[in-house]
């Protein structure tokens, strides 16, 4: 059976990640995460009947799919996996958000530096190329 997932992922929870976390779920952990992350055993029950392969990783893609765009959804999931006792999935995930934060911190940094050139040297009529 295939099934085509279309979901734009930002940060560090790829597709990827979703599924590494998946293969590190132990027996029904993955059932105890769902419902730690907010989904009913209805729903539960539904991704185990539709999806007899790669069940975990198609529950956390359903998950990542339900929870607004807004929800900080890195958060969401370290809570639900602190909840199961899964500290070394919460270890890696909180250093792959700091990672991203310090990526962030740092181009963001960059930017503000070029801009303040780029308007330095406006003031005086020139034309500066920076390339970094």
């Amino acid at each position: 059976m295939l099934f085509i997932i279309s979901i734009v992922f930002q940060g560090i929870l790829t597709p990827t990640l979703l599924h590494d976390i998946a293969m590190s779920l132990n027996g029904d952990e993955w059932r105890r995460l769902a419902r730690r992350l907010g989904l009913t055993r209805m729903r539960i029950e539904a991704i185990e009947r539709d999806f007899t392969e790669e069940t975990a990783f198609h529950m956390l893609v359903t998950w990542f799919k339900r929870v607004s765009r807004s929800a900080d959804k890195v958060s969401l999931l370290i809570h639900g996996l602190t909840n199961i006792n899964r500290l070394d999935l919460v270890n890696e995930l909180q250093r792959l958000k700091e990672e991203r934060r310090q990526e962030l911190k740092h181009s963001a940094k960059d930017g503000l530096i070029k801009e303040i050139l780029f308007f330095f040297f406006e003031e005086f009529d020139w034309v500066f190329f920076c390339f970094v």
